[in-house]
């Protein structure tokens, strides 16, 4: 505090006598009028300098007593520093500061500054700020610059700064001057923050208003980061526009960072248009500044269109600059806009090449790199590698994966054969993980496999995935699922829900506006059947434009007869692939023509006619002999699920007997083929009843005339059986009888032949 004192005197001397700093002046002068307060005075001064005489402190004290005696206020104010400081050999504090006061009241400028600054610093041993401030007014007011500055910084006289520290930092402050201004608000920006966020404001506005440079910037900052003031970029814009002009400012590290919190700001509303607009402006800026983010934002609205029409263009020139930044995403951007030729020149080996580079890092490069394998974009395509890389990313769970395996066995791409379980299998799974597309595929599937079997549990789960591919938003699941409820399949029939969910569907297809109009037509309204089958004509579907054919050729279902019209139906037909009543289509075009005189179209019309049904004739009769030789064969490897026999019948019907009908059908149906059953079913029990009891009866006479016949064979056999005993009786006696016999004839020869010849042998030797 001493060191602090003795400095601040020192200071306020050295300031208050700049005459007796600069020049020397002769004491001798001043001793010739010492009579006078104001030579005793300055005597004084040059005794305590050496100005013309030794330095002699004592000497300076005791001509300053004597000035002082007489009222001299420069003489009061010296004399109380020099009490203060102790020279001349008498210190004495109280006396100074009294001294000091006393100048200082009869208008000492230098002790009203002094005393001022004292009370404000403390080196009185107190601080008194309204007494400082009473002192530093009647500085100022007496042109004291410093008194000035302090009274400015009334505020911060806490902080126990001296005046050279506020000069140093304040060097030319002016009220007015912008630069002082703004120095003044950064001084109360770190010295008080919060406490004196008004004056902050007030004093970088008026300094901004001069378009001084610095404070415009310093708003920006503090509108926009929330620290002192809340959040306004609207005000912020303000002081903004100005400095946009400056070419220093746009140059700045931040220019960039402030340009892309404008663009965040402006376009968070993309329903403000007007202000969505000028924040793209603001992201055009920074992106020019190479900020990464702006460059997303923009990438990101002008691909999607986003309160601006799509460009291609754009997107390419900031995705190109992304990728020069490192940011692999752009690849994949870069990679769509070659491949697609979107914003630039087509060039798939080139998309293909971006699209390979970065397949590694992101599944959805992965995918893209498997599409152009699979469609031969950008390189030869090769399916098994597409199908290679979707089955890899499928094990991964990826949902989109998943789906395109079920895509390949559906289609046999890229695998050994045509699997529609297996593509049901990842459908499924692709399903259950919310694809839509595959909700909606795996319900087209289970529909297919339940118009070709009628199982049960395929109509539940075609039922089953339309609704949930409906549920997530899927417009052409809408006429499915009406199909459904039209035809009760996997829940109960209600063609007013089926009605219902066909007028929701995005776009009918022709197939659900005719069946539409078949529902008006059924409910005898003409006007709307007529609409409903008109609209599914000019959508193409051949069972409308032959119906209206027909109706205008026959003027019937509210129609007029009309063979132009007709003619025109027809002939539109007819240029449809393959429709499916063609005969029928051209003997009534044909008579289109004959009703109205066109002889020579009739003529063409009916030949033709004539030449595809005798084609048709021979055909079916082809395809009629190959299926009964198939269907007849009756073994596995021919027909093993029963579809020849069944197709024979359905098909051929008209060509087969009641009895040749039944046969195949009892063929098909055990084969497992469900149709069949239910058709034989239907035969047995309604249409062909009689005949299946005749031919019941017939094999019931059948089994009896067996049974009978096996009967009497039985019994045939039991005869053959006895009698070809009693023969062997016959014989086992007879061959007795012989054997007798022998033996008879073996003793007659005995005694006839050998017995003699014994009898004499032993006479001949004695016996």
């Amino acid at each position: 505090m001493k060191k602090y004192r003795t400095v601040l005197v020192i200071f306020s001397l050295i300031y208050s006598f700049p005459v007796f700093s600069t020049a020397r002046l002769d004491a001798k002068h001043f001793l010739k009028k010492l009579d006078d307060a104001d030579s005793q005075y300055k005597f004084a001064i040059c005794c305590y300098y050496g100005y013309g005489i030794e330095k002699d402190w004592q000497k300076a004290v005791y001509h300053l007593e004597k000035a002082v005696e007489k009222n001299h206020p420069q003489a009061q104010y010296f004399l109380g520093n020099c009490y203060l400081r102790g020279d001349g050999g008498r210190k004495d504090h109280v006396k100074a500061w009294k001294l000091i006061k006393l100048a200082a009241d009869n208008n000492c400028l230098e002790a009203q500054f002094q005393l001022g600054e004292s009370y404000r610093s403390g080196a009185m041993g107190k601080q008194d700020f309204s007494l400082a401030e009473k002192y530093l007014k009647k500085a100022a007011e007496s042109g004291s610059e410093d008194a000035k500055i302090l009274l400015f910084f009334r505020d911060f006289w806490d902080m126990k700064s001296g005046i050279s520290k506020f000069k140093q930092l304040y060097k030319g402050f002016s009220e007015n001057n912008a630069a002082s201004q703004y120095k003044s608000a950064i001084f109360y920006l770190e010295n008080g923050g919060e406490k004196y966020k008004n004056k902050v404001l007030e004093y970088l506005k008026k300094s901004a208003d001069k378009n001084y440079t610095k404070a415009q910037y310093k708003l920006v900052q503090l509108y926009t980061d929330g620290t002192l003031f809340d959040k306004n970029y609207i005000e912020a814009e303000k002081y903004l526009l100005p400095l946009e002009k400056k070419r220093k400012f746009q140059k700045d590290a931040d220019y960039a960072k402030l340009m892309l919190e404008f663009g965040v700001y402006f376009c968070r509303d993309v329903k403000n248009q007007q202000e969505f607009a000028k924040g793209v402006q603001y992201l055009k800026k920074a992106a020019d500044k190479n900020s990464i983010n702006a460059l997303w934002m923009l990438v990101n609205y002008n691909l999607n269109g986003i309160n601006m029409p799509v460009n291609y263009a754009e997107v390419f020139k900031y995705a190109s600059i992304l990728d020069k930044k490192g940011q692999y995403q752009a690849k994949l951007i870069l990679a769509t806009c070659y491949l697609g030729g979107l914003g630039v020149k087509a060039d798939p080996q080139k998309g293909f090449s971006y699209i390979a580079s970065v397949a590694d890092k992101y599944p959805e490069a992965k995918l893209v790199l498997a599409e152009c394998y699979q469609k031969g974009v950008g390189t030869p395509q090769n399916m098994k590698k597409a199908f290679d890389i979707y089955m890899e990313s499928a094990k991964s769970g990826n949902i989109k994966a998943l789906f395109q395996v079920g895509l390949c066995y559906e289609n046999c791409w890229g695998v050994k054969e045509y699997s529609q379980t297996a593509a049901d299998k990842y459908f499924k799974q692709a399903a259950d993980k919310g694809h839509v597309e595959a909700m909606y595929r795996l319900g087209i599937s289970k529909l297919k496999n339940y118009s070709y079997s009628y199982r049960h549990d395929s109509a539940a789960d075609a039922f089953k995935y339309l609704q949930m591919a409906v549920e997530n938003g899927c417009k052409k699941a809408y006429e499915k699922l009406g199909y459904c409820y039209e035809k009760g399949i996997g829940t109960a029939k209600n063609f007013e829900t089926a009605l219902a969910y066909y007028q929701k569907a995005d776009k009918l297809s022709a197939d659900a506006l005719y069946q539409i109009g078949k529902y008006h037509q059924r409910n005898k309204n003409n006007q709307e059947y007529m609409k409903y089958l008109v609209d599914s004509a000019d959508q193409g579907s051949k069972a409308a434009m032959e119906e209206l054919g027909t109706n205008y050729y026959r003027g019937e279902n509210g129609f007029e007869k009309n063979y132009l019209s007709a003619e025109k139906y027809y002939s539109a037909l007819l240029k449809k692939a393959y429709p499916e009543n063609m005969e029928s289509i051209l003997y009534n075009l044909a008579y289109c023509f004959k009703a109205r005189g066109a002889v020579e179209e009739y003529e063409k019309t009916y030949a033709r006619y004539r030449q595809i049904r005798s084609a048709r004739e021979q055909k079916e009769n082809a395809r009629f002999k190959w299926l009964k030789e198939k269907a007849s064969s009756y073994s596995a490897e021919d027909d093993a699920n029963g579809n020849a026999a069944f197709e024979l019948v359905q098909m051929y019907e008209s060509k087969l007997t009641v009895e040749e009908r039944c046969k195949y059908l009892e063929i098909a149906a055990s084969k497992g083929h469900k149709k069949a059953e239910i058709k034989l079913y239907y035969f047995r029990n309604y249409l062909y009843k009689d005949y299946f009891e005749k031919k019941r009866k017939e094999e019931e006479d059948r089994k009896n005339r067996a049974l009978a016949e096996a009967e009497r064979e039985y019994r045939r056999q039991q005869y053959r059986q006895e009698e070809e005993a009693r023969k062997f009786r016959d014989a086992v006696r007879f061959q007795e009888g012989v054997n007798l016999l022998l033996d008879a004839a073996e003793i007659m020869d005995f005694m006839d032949n050998t017995l003699p010849k014994v009898v004499k042998e032993l006479k001949s030797r004695g016996y």
